[in-house]
């Protein structure tokens, strides 16, 4: 059996030699050599004429999509049968493009047209700006989560704020494999044309919003023969519900076109983007215990005390670090931190609470150093904090009586310095915090006379 299959643009007609007809496949009995041949003929694609005129007190071009027409200087192009012409009208500055006639129609730009005829299109240009219907989507930015509901309200509003128009006939489009539609409600009730519970989506085969990822739309239209739709201004005219799909990330726009508008009325419509929703969770922190301190965090959001919670994205790691008060050391989180090392780390993939323990330090450390060059039986009197009094009459080490609080602070002095003989003492190392540990470098060197001594305190 021989098969004859014609290529793109071509067609098989028939066989001849020793095989015959116009039949495929072909029968061929091998009881000799034998030689068949297939007849193939070229298909002619039919072809049509697009045309293109302007008209009005305005100016403007034409363009289109295949490339062919680019009117001002070349009107018309040959298109084969079939094909989707997107025309569009661009205004000279200053002026107004208002509607199509003849084979194209309505005032959206770009339009698609399909060439199956001969046809011709005539874009209307007037002078001056056109007024606008407007419509526009709430919220402007919108946000859902993997296989959620999403809804958009549908605004409108005029730009010379003329409520008393004719209606307005509105695609909604969106890309069908990030948004499944679902339904249309609290539709406004004034001039209405259509059920919303009837309304589907349709595929977008001719670009109606010149956006090629938005591939399907539904259709909303208001009506009013009277003229005095839709009374107010800003209206809602209605909610469109969307679910998104299952892997939904990123984001997605949905857009408006025109299908019909009122008379010398162009349209203005304003997209809306909806983006992949960032899970967050609550961080809060509390302090117990006998002692008293501070938590904070990094990234910065808690610092508890007066802020003690945070709200943060889906993953984030967050530092807490809890400082105890002077007199309390922390102890131990427990909640959603547990263990005794600060910082600790806390993922944030649910809400979450953390306590720091803190209690009463009951450790406490002494203050003390060395006395040198103080003269026989001279005393000096030294001071700590203003109010610690401790004479000392001999060299060697000296420690005062009262024991200070980890971390507090310390600041020796010298009360009354030394009169027989007189002496001049002079403090080194007597100031800082306690930190664990007994302080025992505090350096008072005394001279007498004229002798100079010279100490960290001075610059």
């Amino acid at each position: 059996d021989l098969s004859a299959s014609a290529a793109a643009g071509s067609e098989f007609v028939s066989w001849s030699g020793a095989c015959s007809g116009s039949a495929s496949p072909v029968s061929v009995t091998m009881d000799a050599d034998k030689s068949c041949d297939a007849l193939f003929n070229i298909v002619a694609t039919p072809t049509w004429d697009l045309s293109v005129t302007r008209s009005g007190t305005g100016t403007g071009t034409v363009s289109s999509s295949p490339a062919g027409i680019d009117c001002g200087a070349d009107c018309s192009e040959t298109y084969n049968d079939g094909t989707l012409v997107m025309l569009t009208a661009t205004a000279t500055s200053g002026d107004t493009f208002v509607s199509w006639s003849g084979a194209c129609s309505g005032s959206v730009s770009p339009l698609g047209v399909t060439m199956d005829a001969d046809k011709s299109c005539d874009a209307e240009f007037s002078a001056g700006t056109t007024q606008q219907q407007e419509i526009y989507p709430n919220p402007l930015v919108a946000e859902v989560v993997a296989a959620g509901a999403v809804s958009l309200d549908v605004m409108y509003d005029v730009s010379d704020a003329d409520a008393t128009l004719t209606g307005i006939g509105v695609r909604v489009h969106f890309d069908s494999s990030k948004l499944t539609f679902d339904l249309v409600d609290t539709t406004l009730a004034f001039g209405r044309l259509f059920d919303p519970t009837l309304v589907v989506s349709e595929a977008d085969t001719s670009d109606h919003d010149a956006d090629a990822t938005t591939d399907r739309f539904i259709s909303l239209a208001w009506v009013d023969f009277g003229g005095s739709w839709p009374g107010s201004l800003p209206e809602k005219l209605a909610a469109v519900h969307f679910v998104a799909a299952g892997d939904f990330a990123g984001s997605t726009t949905v857009r408006f076109s025109a299908s019909d508008l009122a008379a010398g009325y162009g349209f203005s419509p304003t997209p809306a983007t909806v983006n992949e929703a960032t899970t967050t969770w609550d961080l809060s922190v509390t302090t117990s215990g006998t002692g008293t301190g501070t938590v904070s965090s990094s990234p910065a959001g808690i610092d508890c005390g007066a802020d003690c919670s945070e709200t943060y994205n889906d993953g984030t790691l967050v530092d807490l670090s809890a400082s105890a008060a002077a007199g309390s050391e922390f102890v131990s989180w427990s909640g959603a931190c547990s263990g005794s090392v600060s910082p600790v780390s806390v993922t944030m993939d649910a809400d979450k609470s953390c306590d720091a323990g803190f209690s009463v330090n009951t450790n406490t450390y002494t203050i003390g150093g060395t006395v040198s060059g103080l003269a026989t039986d001279n005393e000096v009197v030294l001071q700590n904090n203003s109010g610690d009094n401790l004479t000392v009459n001999d060299n060697g080490l000296f420690t005062f009586a009262t024991a200070l609080d980890d971390g507090s602070s310390y600041a020796v002095t010298v009360l009354t310095q030394p009169t027989s003989p007189s002496q001049t003492c002079n403090v080194t190392g007597g100031s800082g915090s306690v930190a664990g540990a007994d302080v025992t470098n505090v350096s008072v060197i005394c001279v007498t006379g004229s002798e100079n001594i010279f100490t960290d305190s001075f610059e």
